[in-house]
Parts: structure tokens; C-alpha cells; sequence
């Protein structure tokens, strides 16, 4: 869409409003953003860390999660592989919160930081429970105790950061200020972009250890990506989003978001190349559902970022975990889906996150 001359005037008015506001808050991230925050006093406060990896020769994956909910006095811990038999493996814990929450671990689950910034240590010692088909976990259906198979599994993985950490307060000015334009967003709806984690950065990496499931060893050669978020996190505030991160060797790896919240649709990420991070510019995304238009199938993606450089990619998400989350009787769908990506004559596994409403 062309913007007119009116429409330039907004966007270099914006342009400046946006340079103005990282002047005055002349906040920089720092080690000590590694660590916990001073919370509010919203219920839906959420301090949150996150992990994912992939072996590119065998399809083995996963991500976790550590979310920490001070005002409720709990910490949410997440652990989810993919097996390359198809099955996922899932274990969820939400005990009470420690006394020093800076502390990251959750029963089994321990996340140790060992350089801030760049490497963490993940490691998980516990049985699983083994989803054969987790599509059907949309289904709701009730699984007999005696069925449910828990096999031990003992994970021990090294993260290194590969691109420096991309703060998404970092969104190009332009690219912002003409989406804003193109699509005549009301300013006060740039409010509602804060009830889903008003700070967040995101880094990508390799992944090196071990997994072991039952019986079965795996030496972890990998890549993943991690973010850290904090803020108030209501899950029933987008209609929907779209989150996908994909590392294509040392030449290239990226994450890319797109949220609609109320009446505002904000987009951010990066691409990391020629060993800098680069903001998105824009990017468009189509989709193919399976029956029911709830899981993703297939996903082409055309991006830019702030240096010129376009990639079109394609991703076929081969194995989606479909995730209910309810809350005071709302049900909010999350669908993290392994998925294979393929640009140009590369190809990995990465990971396709859809967020929807069900009410």
C-alpha cells in the first residue's frame, strides 16, 4: 500500500515519538537481565525463561519453559520433546515458588545459568508421559492410568548463544511507524501490546549433549533458541499469534513474530547474519491448516529485514503438540508444532508456535 504525503507526515512524526521514548528510557539490557525482575502487583505478572532444540539429522527436538508468577506464588515448569518415532513426551510441574526464585528449577527440571547473556546449562532427571498421537490431545479424551506410559528420561544439554541477544523494544522505527500508517491503528492500542510481556529478548544458538529416553541414548549436535520475558502475561489478550524461529546453519537464522491484540496487530523479530542482528522489516506469512483449521500444516514465509536482505522460506510442521491452557473457564489453544524449514538448498527443524482463542 503507498502511503501519500499525509501519511509520511505521520510516519516521521511517529519516527520521532519512537526515538523520543528510547531517549527518555535510556534503558539498555544487561547481565542483570538474566535474573529476575521487580514485579508489579497485576496477578498476571510472569517472569518467563524458554529453550528450544533440535538435531537436524534425526529429527529429535523439544522446548521448555520456566514461567515465574510471583502474585500467585507458583512457578510453571514445561519440559516437551519430539521423538523421532512421531510420539511426544510431555511432564509439567507448578509447585509453590521458592525462596530464591533466582533459583531456576522446577522439581526435575533445572535451568543454570553459566555465562549471563550467552550459555545456560538445561537439565531434566524424570519420567514423562509418552503422547503416541499428540494430535489427540484436542480431543480431550480421558487416558486410562493403566494405559499411560512414563518412560525415565535423563537430559543433559548445553546452550550457546550464536547471535548477540535482540531486544524487541529494537523494532525499526520506519517499519513500525508505516505498519501503523498502512493499517490506521489507533495509538492508544499500542496499550494493549503490554498485556502479553511488555519486556522480551531472544537469542539463537547451538545445543550440544545428551538425551536419553528409556533405553535409548542420543548424542545432542544441535541448534535451538531461547527468549526471556517479563511483564503482565494475559494469555486470553491475542486473538492470535504467530511466533517461528529456524537456524540454517551459520549462514542464517531467524525469529519472526506477529500478534494481533484488541485493535493492534504488532510484528517484530530478526534475522542473524554476517554476524549482526538485523530487525524485520516486514514480513508476510501464509498458512495451510489441516482439517478443522486449528493445527498448522504448511507454512511459506517471504521476510525483509532492515538491511535488504529477503528470504522466502517454506516450513512443514511435521509434529504439532496441540496445547490447552484454561483459565477462570476461557480456553486458549497453543500449537507448538516441530516443523521442517527449507530455504534455498538448506534445510532444519525449527519450531512454528500458533496461538487462537476458543473461547
Amino acid at each position: 500500500m503507498a502511503i501519500g504525503m499525509m501519511g509520511r507526515l505521520k510516519v516521521n512524526a511517529l519516527m520521532g515519538l519512537m526515538k523520543l521514548e528510547r531517549a527518555v528510557r535510556g534503558r539498555v539490557l544487561d547481565e542483570k537481565d538474566e535474573f529476575n525482575h521487580s514485579f508489579g502487583s497485576d496477578r498476571l505478572w510472569n517472569e518467563s525463561y524458554y529453550f528450544n532444540f533440535f538435531e537436524h539429522r534425526n529429527g529429535l527436538g523439544g522446548f521448555t519453559r520456566i514461567g515465574i508468577l510471583p502474585n500467585q506464588k507458583t512457578v510453571v515448569g514445561i519440559l516437551a520433546l519430539y521423538s523421532p518415532d512421531g510420539a511426544a513426551l510431555l511432564f509439567k510441574n507448578d509447585p509453590p515458588i521458592s525462596e530464591n526464585p533466582d533459583n531456576l528449577e522446577t522439581g526435575p527440571l533445572v535451568y543454570k545459568r553459566v555465562v549471563p547473556g550467552k550459555d545456560w546449562k538445561i537439565s531434566f532427571q524424570g519420567g514423562m508421559v509418552r503422547i503416541p498421537e499428540p494430535r489427540k490431545l484436542l480431543q480431550r479424551e480421558t487416558i486410562a492410568p493403566d494405559s499411560v506410559e512414563m518412560p525415565e528420561v535423563a537430559l543433559e544439554l548445553e546452550f550457546k548463544g550464536v547471535s548477540p541477544i535482540f531486544d524487541y523494544h529494537h523494532l525499526d522505527p520506519r517499519a513500525f511507524s508505516e505498519h501503523i500508517v498502512e493499517h490506521k491503528i489507533p495509538l492508544l492500542a499500542l496499550r494493549n501490546a503490554a498485556k502479553v510481556a511488555s519486556f522480551h529478548y531472544e537469542q539463537s544458538g547451538t545445543v550440544r549433549g545428551r538425551i536419553r529416553i528409556g533405553s535409548q541414548d542420543y548424542d545432542f549436535q544441535g541448534s535451538g533458541h531461547r527468549d526471556h520475558s517479563w511483564g503482565v502475561r494475559d494469555w486470553k489478550a491475542p486473538s492470535f499469534w504467530r511466533w517461528m524461529t529456524a537456524q540454517f546453519g551459520t549462514e542464517l537464522s531467524l525469529n519472526l513474530s506477529r500478534a494481533v491484540i484488541g485493535r493492534m496487530e504488532v510484528f517484530a523479530g530478526f534475522m542473524f547474519h554476517d554476524g549482526k542482528n538485523h530487525p524485520i522489516r516486514r514480513f508476510e506469512l501464509e498458512t495451510e491448516f489441516e482439517p478443522g483449521d486449528l493445527i498448522q500444516k504448511h507454512l511459506r514465509i517471504h521476510a525483509e529485514d532492515v538491511s535488504g536482505k529477503t528470504v522466502i522460506f517454506e516450513g512443514e510442521a511435521v509434529n504439532p503438540i496441540p496445547l490447552v491452557l484454561e483459565e477462570e473457564g476461557h480456553r486458549t489453544l497453543v500449537v507448538e508444532a516441530l516443523t521442517r524449514y527449507r530455504w534455498k538448498n538448506h534445510e532444519c527443524y525449527g519450531i512454528s508456535e500458533f496461538l487462537k482463542q476458543l473461547g
